[in-house]
């Protein structure tokens, strides 16, 4: 959920006291918002108070991978565990291969061991961040993989599943010639290669 409108109550009604209290679920973006509260009275009196919330993920994780991948390639992967809250976090990072089609983790095929990349330890300062590398090497087989990135701290925990294709390794080679035709007739080209 991605709304640009997180609340809207039109009619909220005080209690003995003359305050209101409501909750609601924010949309699912990071980010701030402006709350803007306007009251009216019986006797049409009326005030508003404005003011600025914002909704952190404390943990979050970010893999920053290719659109796609060919056979052979060598790569770093890089991951990057933000930190949003005050204070520092330590935890485990965990990072897998799968098989979309088998949904089986498919870590070894890349060169990579399953105890490198299990519970990866990590500590990220008050709002800041740290960089996590992974080195893959791609296997010959084409198709679709998905990259699987977890990281836990205390409480908090953050994750991305993202897809993206292997393409095949061979190179393709393309000759090419510029042919005008002037006049009605025929040309023949030929590409002895």
């Amino acid at each position: 959920n991605f709304s640009e409108t997180a609340f809207w109550q039109p009619h909220l009604l005080t209690g003995a006291d003359g305050s209101v209290t409501f909750e609601f679920k924010v949309p699912d973006s990071v980010t701030s918002w402006n709350v803007w509260v306007h009251a009216i009275t019986r006797d049409l009196r009326s005030g508003y108070a404005s003011r600025e919330a914002k909704t952190v993920k404390e943990l979050m994780v970010r893999p920053y991978l290719p659109r796609f991948l060919r056979e052979g390639d060598q790569a770093d992967i890089k991951v990057v565990v933000n930190n949003a809250s005050d204070k520092e976090l330590s935890g485990a990072l965990h990072f897998d291969i799968i098989d979309t089609a088998t949904d089986q983790s498919i870590l070894s095929q890349f060169g990579v061991s399953k105890t490198d990349v299990a519970g990866k330890s990590f500590t990220v300062p008050a709002s800041g961040g740290t960089n996590l590398t992974f080195l893959i090497k791609t296997p010959s087989k084409v198709g679709q993989i998905a990259f699987k990135v977890t990281a836990t701290s205390g409480d908090f925990s953050d994750g991305e599943l993202r897809p993206i294709p292997i393409l095949p390794g061979r190179m393709h080679l393309m000759q090419s010639r510029f042919v005008t035709l002037r006049a009605p007739g025929r040309r023949v080209m030929r590409f002895e290669d």
